[in-house]
């Protein structure tokens, strides 16, 4: 199991956002192997919804995002996992033997400082990749 992500801006001290993140088509170097394409324009917004019943997912309704920091991507083949601003924010997608947890915001696997709402996620991760 892998996780690739991306990150629109530059990101420090419990997701704040900064400048804008240049370099963010370079993940594409890496992401272009499993099918995956980090395109140009934005993710809208600070929450993604949950929209399926996928074991990343089990106790988990929505995700936070540092807001409309997410980088939209395109994938060949796999699920997606959850939506925000009309895009996908997490997918899994086969790889191999294998697969990809592909995150469009970076920030999910930040906190806000306060009560960390994505810790759920992170626990189901952590699970995930433990048992593949």
């Amino acid at each position: 199991t892998l996780v690739l992500t991306n990150s629109g801006h530059r990101l420090k001290y419990v997701n704040y956002v900064y400048e804008t993140n240049e370099d963010w088509p370079d993940a594409n170097d890496l992401a272009g192997r499993f099918g995956v394409a980090f395109t140009s324009g934005g993710i809208m917004g600070s929450a993604a919804t949950v929209t399926t019943g996928h074991p990343l997912m089990a106790g988990v309704t929505g995700l936070q995002l540092a807001t409309n920091n997410g980088v939209r991507y395109t994938k060949e083949d796999g699920q997606d996992l959850a939506w925000a601003g009309g895009r996908a924010a997490v997918s899994v997608v086969p790889a191999g033997d294998g697969e990809v947890v592909v995150l469009a915001d970076l920030g999910i696997l930040g906190s806000d400082g306060g009560e960390p709402r994505n810790l759920r996620f992170w626990r189901n991760l952590a699970q995930y990749a433990r048992s593949r």
